[in-house]
């Protein structure tokens, strides 16, 4: 603002001299809203917020606009990342950075424009809208099914390897939800991540849970196979944007897009069952 803090004070003690109630209460060490003030700050906010969308709106995209985008690592790599140029066409003049993650980012740092998470998060100050709760499908590669060629049945796979994320509790309620009984504990490799645990099922390590969305690429393309059992929905997918963000077009475009991609895959996949 180019203003010292002195000057600062004093316009905020003209305004509530002029409204006639206090916004802040404290010491110079520590000074918080009053209920009154946070009240202000709140309707202030949105109106200032109106202005500044208005203006991004209207003023003409720039190259070194970025739009930082966090995506759970699946998800990312074998969704999002292969529809880049669909996404490039949609926003051309901004930078995209994708991340692939686990990570929740902190609010206060402004770390990222937009997030894809798989099950809500802790996000207090977001807008939240949820995308879809995903078809969860047991997949193997052909060499797989060829070494087991009696897999025809979720209760089969209680005599081949396993492929586990962080523990086994996908894989165990994917089959109590097929009316498998777990009597006994489930083997195989713990691998932390949904890309390991699908690499090593297209190497014929073993069969692999994941969202439909995820795999239907690799399934088209013969890499993956399905096996068949009852429709199981685990978890959903959200999307978040930071409130206080000024939506500006291009992220406005991608979160419109984000929404109608899963909708229409959704659709398709739908179509495709019945």
């Amino acid at each position: 603002m180019a203003v010292t803090h002195s000057v600062v004070s004093r316009h905020i003690r003209n305004l509530e001299l002029w409204l006639g109630v206090d916004l802040f209460t404290g010491n110079r060490r520590a000074t918080v809203l009053t209920p009154e003030g946070r009240r202000y700050f709140i309707a202030v906010s949105e109106g200032l917020d109106r202005i500044a969308s208005a203006t991004e709106n209207i003023r003409p995209l720039t190259p070194w606009q970025n739009l930082n985008i966090w995506c759970v690592p699946g998800l990312a790599s074998r969704w999002l990342v292969p529809k880049l140029d669909e996404v490039r066409e949609l926003i051309p003049d901004v930078e995209i950075t994708i991340r692939p993650t686990l990570d929740v980012p902190d609010l206060a740092k402004g770390e990222v424009d937009l997030l894809i998470t798989y099950d809500p998060v802790n996000a207090e100050g977001w807008w939240q809208t949820e995308l879809m709760s995903p078809r969860v499908i047991a997949v193997a590669s052909p060499d797989f099914f060829e070494h087991f060629p009696g897999i025809k049945t979720p209760r089969d796979l209680l005599q081949v390897p396993l492929l586990h994320e962080l523990s086994v509790d996908y894989w165990r309620q994917w089959l109590d939800r097929n009316g498998v009984s777990i009597v006994t504990a489930l083997k195989g490799p713990r691998l932390w991540h949904l890309n390991n645990v699908l690499d090593a099922a297209k190497n014929g390590q073993g069969v692999a849970l994941a969202p439909e969305i995820v795999v239907r690429d690799d399934i088209r393309a013969g890499h993956l196979r399905e096996i068949k059992a009852e429709t199981v929905r685990i978890g959903t997918y959200n999307l978040y944007t930071r409130k206080e963000k000024v939506i500006s077009r291009s992220l406005a475009k991608f979160r419109e897009w984000v929404v109608k991609e899963f909708a229409e895959f959704e659709h398709d996949s739908t179509i495709g069952r019945s």
